[in-house]
């Protein structure tokens, strides 16, 4: 659990039925303080995200990773707004202005994705990677992009029924027992 932008992260021990906090203060500490997204990456390990990027390695029980350059054009853009995990080692996210980023955990490497993908240059909201597809959306437009080849598939507009208004909140739902993709507005 994070508090968005409120310099908590913590994590909840069912056996005990206690939360375990973790800010700039603590033992361990939290590496910054503007913390807005978690996601659990294909590892096992706990990524938080917001003005930069930490890695909690359950292993270990500390935080091992600090991240503050980030790949693309806008990679000195502290501000991560959105962010996923894969079954692949690989998490995807976005920081302002900056398009679509991979970052392959193992190999510690950036690949930037932008209009050329058929993406925007800002995102709204990520979901989930289900089955090597990634939803994104944009203020007008709803995208389906396959993180494997990695290509956009669809484009979904206000003609195909998206709304009008912008996402309110970063995140995208996937139902894959409905088969319906969910985004606040």
């Amino acid at each position: 659990m994070v508090s968005i932008l409120g310099g908590k992260a913590g994590r909840y021990h069912i056996a005990s039925r206690r939360f375990e906090w973790f800010t700039e203060k603590t033992i361990p500490a939290l590496p910054f303080s503007k913390v807005k997204n978690i996601s659990y990456d294909s590892y096992g390990d706990v990524w938080i995200s917001g003005h930069g990027l930490t890695r909690w390695n359950n292993r270990h029980n500390r935080f091992d990773t600090l991240i503050k350059i980030y790949g693309g054009p806008g990679k000195y853009n502290d501000d991560i707004v959105a962010i996923a995990a894969d079954d692949r080692g690989s998490l995807w996210m976005h920081n302002a202005g900056n398009g679509l980023l991979e970052y392959k955990i193992s190999e510690k490497k950036w690949l930037h994705y932008s209009t050329a993908q058929g993406l925007p240059n800002a995102i709204f909201g990520l979901s989930p990677v289900v089955n090597n597809i990634m939803w994104v959306a944009d203020n007008t437009r709803l995208i389906r992009f396959n993180t494997f080849t990695p290509k956009t598939q669809n484009v979904f507009t206000y003609e195909d029924g998206v709304s009008a208004y912008a996402p309110t909140h970063r995140k995208i739902f996937c139902d894959s027992m409905a088969e319906k993709v969910l985004l606040c507005q």
